[in-house]
């Protein structure tokens, strides 16, 4: 690659790369698109400073990278598309594990002594726009379920053990995509 088509933080191959390489990966049926998005990383950035929100990105890369490699995908399928997102062209079926292996990996750490927690939410699809709508999905149930604890921890002081296990069962359920808020609520009425 080029140094004008590698991001300079991560050392990956940088949005621009990602453009010029992006017709191939949609439009390649053996592989579909897997998108990382970085949670609270403008947290990191404007309570923490520009230089461990660079950090977190290296971190983030060598992780990306990392996975990357163990699975066998090439390292011209593996970009730093934008601020907070990464994309890779990963063999199809095989997006979903090495999003949840990445994300596992990123883990969930709280940012200085604020109440955001940074990590990562991922979305796979067989393109880029649907992989992104994926991971707009993954952060709208994320924001979905924290209203939805908060109003019932608020609500229910004194169940918190049938509470517990009703959270558990829906952030299961939301996790593995097998119901939406709206279905659950359905369901637990």
């Amino acid at each position: 690659h080029p140094t004008s088509f590698i991001d300079r933080i991560t050392g990956l191959p940088n949005q621009q790369a990602f453009q010029g390489a992006k017709r191939r990966i949609d439009t390649d049926s053996a592989r579909e698109t897997l998108l990382v998005d970085l949670r609270n990383f403008k947290a990191v950035n404007d309570l923490q400073g520009l230089e461990a929100g660079d950090a977190k990105l290296r971190e983030v890369g060598a992780i990306i990278r990392q996975v990357a490699d163990r699975a066998g995908i090439s390292e011209r399928d593996v970009f730093r598309a934008g601020g907070d997102e990464f994309v890779l062209s990963v063999p199809r079926g095989e997006g979903e594990a090495l999003g949840r292996t990445i994300q596992d990996l990123i883990g969930d750490t709280r940012v200085g002594d604020s109440e955001f927690m940074f990590g990562a939410r991922f979305g796979v699809g067989s393109t880029f726009k649907q992989a992104d709508l994926a991971a707009q999905a993954a952060k709208h149930a994320e924001a979905g379920a924290k209203i939805l604890i908060e109003l019932m921890l608020h609500g229910q002081q004194r169940n918190t053990d049938g509470l517990r296990r009703r959270l558990g069962r829906l952030l299961g359920s939301l996790a593995t995509g097998q119901c939406t808020l709206a279905e659950n609520n359905q369901r637990e009425k």
